[in-house]
């Protein structure tokens, strides 16, 4: 619940700071004898449109054995604020879809929840990433329940112009029983 509460209030968080008036900041410019500008009012350069971030996450898994195959789909869209280009924080939504096509009692499941992440730009091209994952999915230990299990996930990854592919892992052993891939996690990016 308490991460639930703070991916919420950095939502909120961002829509404040895009919805500031800048119009109702008192900053006076400075003018000489001539009427020459001296100085002018200094802009916010973090909270510019420019420095907001929109886009999605994705990752397709098709995993086939002799115990059986799975299929899994994930999209998580977000929106986010880079500072200086080198460092991004975010937020946002992710939903995932599994199917078991073999003969098990699982059947399709559906994960949903919310992610918040930061990540550090390396050399433009490469960067680290840390996230936090509030996931609602099947409880295994029960019959048809559903429970809410939070994962920080650690990663890497490779930036290509307006898109990436990250690697992750997930630290919470009851995230890897709901995750088909275990502690592993991949995403392809792109920003719109």
């Amino acid at each position: 619940m308490k991460s639930t509460l703070l991916l919420l209030s950095i939502f909120i968080f961002i829509h404040v700071v895009q919805a500031q008036d800048s119009s109702l900041v008192q900053n006076p410019i400075l003018v000489d004898e001539d009427g020459m500008v001296i100085s002018e009012p200094e802009a916010n350069p973090l909270f510019t449109k420019e420095n907001v971030i929109k886009g999605s996450e994705f990752m397709v898994f098709l995993q086939g054995s002799n115990f059986g195959s799975v299929f899994l789909a994930e999209a998580a869209p977000f929106i986010g604020l880079k500072v200086k280009d080198i460092l991004w924080f975010g937020a946002g939504l992710n939903g995932t879809y599994v199917t078991y096509l073999d003969q098990t009692s699982r059947g399709n499941q559906s994960l949903y929840g919310v992610h918040a992440f930061g990540r550090i730009n390396i050399a433009q091209t490469y960067f680290l990433q840390a996230e936090f994952r509030r996931v609602n999915g099947p409880d295994f230990g029960s019959f048809n329940e559903r429970q809410w299990v939070g994962t920080p996930v650690l990663g890497f990854g490779y930036l290509y112009g307006s898109s990436w592919l990250s690697i992750g892992y997930a630290v919470n052993p009851d995230f890897v029983a709901m995750n088909p891939m275990g502690n592993f996690v991949y995403r392809f990016g792109l920003m719109f």
